[in-house]
């Protein structure tokens, strides 16, 4: 929707009012109105956040992968020095 209204402002600003490009915007992408515009919205952020909630995932696991090593390290570094004494 974003790059639609950039293109039409890029293009007719100055020939075509705002709502005029808001309305042919709408239109293109199959919009019918205000309240097909706020279930986009709604439908956009919704995936928005389901791609927020994967990355939360990927980072978490990652993070205790991190941490699972370390422990595995600083358990063989203890191994090690208590091997020395």
């Amino acid at each position: 929707m974003g790059t639609v209204m950039k293109i039409y402002t890029d293009n007719h600003t100055g020939r075509v009012d705002s709502e005029q490009l808001l309305l042919h915007a709408l239109a293109v992408m199959n919009i019918d109105g205000f309240q097909g515009l706020k279930q986009y919205v709604r439908e956009d952020i919704l995936a928005f956040g389901r791609c927020l909630k994967e990355l939360e995932k990927k980072l978490e696991d990652k993070y205790q992968r991190s941490l699972d090593r370390s422990v595995c390290q600083i358990a063989i570094g203890v191994k090690a020095t208590n091997a020395d004494e």
